[in-house]
């Protein structure tokens, strides 16, 4: 841990604005009292400022998360040799470690859960603690993270235009689909070289049943292309 942690986290200026003197204050002071308010609040009269602490907690955060796998009394002992319990500045980055470290743990079938106060039993996964020490081995660990499935859209079904042509949804985005009538005697006959470029196989491997199924006809994709957003608007496509 760098020596000047406590100077890059906690002593650097402080943020929002200062109280200032609101513009026409003394024109309202210049009016008499009795024609100001009889009760006003002491910020309303300089312009409500507001100041506020500016802590600079990535450099902890990242130091943390680099000693994951270390046993947490050496980590500790590591940040307590450049930090004065004695100094009110230094002591306060102590307090700071918490919010990213868990220290009381249980461990219910495997899971890291919270071991005292108000959520005990509660799985750290999906909190806001980052890291937690292993109630077996003594190491720092990091929380594990809570993967929610991300909805995947319905695939909307293919939508005809024409008589020869086709709108599919395809890789995330429409696309036209160029059709052709099958010629006469391409299935089932080995020397056609007839190919579907939709599916990329020839015809008579396809078969009629699955053409039918997937164009509405004896027909199969001769060309493919994505649609632009000029395109889309004129077409009866969801967008």
């Amino acid at each position: 841990m760098r020596p000047d942690m406590a100077q890059v986290i906690i002593e650097r200026p402080r943020g929002g604005r200062r109280y200032k003197t609101p513009k026409g204050s003394r024109r309202r002071l210049q009016r008499g009292l009795d024609v100001g308010p009889r009760r006003e609040g002491i910020k309303r009269v300089w312009g409500n400022g507001t100041k506020w602490l500016s802590e600079h907690l990535a450099p902890l955060r990242r130091f943390l998360f680099g000693q994951v796998g270390r046993p947490w009394d050496h980590v500790f002992a590591e940040i307590c040799q450049h930090l004065r319990v004695d100094s009110a500045v230094q002591d306060h980055v102590r307090d700071h470690l918490w919010d990213y470290v868990e220290r009381h743990v249980i461990l219910v079938n495997g899971e890291p859960c919270y071991g005292a106060d108000w959520y005990h039993g509660r799985p750290l996964r999906g909190s806001w603690k980052d890291l937690y020490v292993c109630p077996r081995t003594g190491l720092l660990r990091r929380v594990p993270r809570l993967f929610r499935p991300t909805p995947q859209r319905a695939t909307p079904p293919p939508v005809g235009v024409g008589e020869r042509c086709q709108c599919r949804w395809l890789r995330g985005a429409w696309h036209l689909i160029t059709l052709r009538r099958v010629p006469k005697g391409a299935i089932g006959v080995p020397c056609c070289d007839a190919v579907d470029v939709l599916f990329g196989k020839p015809v008579r491997e396809l078969g009629a049943l699955r053409l039918r199924a997937e164009y509405g006809g004896f027909l199969f994709a001769i060309a493919t292309r994505q649609l632009t957003k000029r395109e889309l608007m004129s077409l009866p496509v969801r967008r």
